[in-house]
C-alpha cells in the first residue's frame, strides 16, 4: 500500500504474505 513519511516522501510498501513483521519497500518516489 502506498505509505508517506513525516517528511512527505511517498513509498509503496508491501508485507510479505502470511506475515505482520516490517514492512519491505517496494519503492521510493519523491
Amino acid at each position: 500500500y502506498l505509505v508517506e513519511t513525516a517528511n512527505g516522501q511517498r513509498a509503496w510498501a508491501y508485507r510479505s504474505v502470511g506475515e505482520q513483521g516490517e514492512l519491505l519497500l517496494h519503492g521510493w518516489f519523491a
